[in-house]
């Protein structure tokens, strides 16, 4: 392991990209290093919520990968590696998530239509214990608007308005405890189940109603 890396993933934690980038010139390589669980330091840095140092780090390095261009939402890039290399539009990251996920989680939409339109299975789970669809990352989010964007395009490529990811939550579990109303409204209208219950026996309604959700709670009943 490159013994920068640590201070490298410090500036990344603490947002210092002035250090970051003073790590990056003197250490080139670092660009291209990956965490102790194989993640690319880009990725690692999104992670973290560092969105400024995941693109300072992608200034410095040679080539980046679909799942970073798809996390960044540079779409020149992801149009491109699709081209060079269609079939890695299925392909899954180190921990598991393919690139439409790392696209919907990190709110690129414009990239999650292009890998979409590539052929990208809008139902592909990530490969490890979470599960995660990318509906479900859709339905993360605090902006309703971008979530309601995201689903309504995963929709209408065939995702799964029940999926179930670890513990047996359903996007509308993720809706009802954001209370988003509209997203409610357009999951329903889908087919979303709001009687499914996760593995603790709690519905949509009962996280709604526990938490005084109460948008939330007049959209499910």
């Amino acid at each position: 392991m490159n013994l920068n890396l640590p201070k490298l993933q410090a500036a990344i934690s603490a947002g210092n990209v002035v250090e970051l980038e003073q790590l990056l010139a003197a250490d080139p390589s670092l660009a291209a290093a990956n965490s102790e669980q194989g993640v690319s330091m880009i990725l690692w840095a999104l992670y973290q919520g560092q969105r400024e140092a995941a693109l300072v780090i992608a200034g410095h390095k040679s080539a980046l990968d679909l799942f970073e261009a798809a996390a960044l939402g540079l779409t020149d890039t992801v149009s491109s590696l699709l081209r060079d290399d269609p079939a890695a539009v299925s392909a899954l990251a180190v921990d598991g998530f393919p690139a439409l996920g790392l696209a919907v989680f990190f709110g690129q939409a414009a990239c999650a239509a292009l890998l979409l339109a590539a052929g990208a299975d809008a139902a592909q789970a990530a490969a490890n214990p979470m599960r995660v669809a990318p509906v479900h990352a859709a339905c993360t989010h605090r902006d309703e608007v971008l979530g309601c964007r995201l689903v309504h395009l995963l929709l209408a490529f065939g995702a799964d308005p029940n999926a179930r990811q670890q513990a047996g939550y359903t996007p509308l579990h993720s809706a009802a405890h954001r209370n988003q109303p509209r997203l409610i409204t357009l999951l329903r209208a889908a087919g979303a189940d709001p009687l499914i219950s996760n593995d603790a026996g709690d519905t949509a309604i009962d996280l709604a109603r526990r938490e005084s959700n109460a948008e939330a709670l007049g959209a499910l009943q």
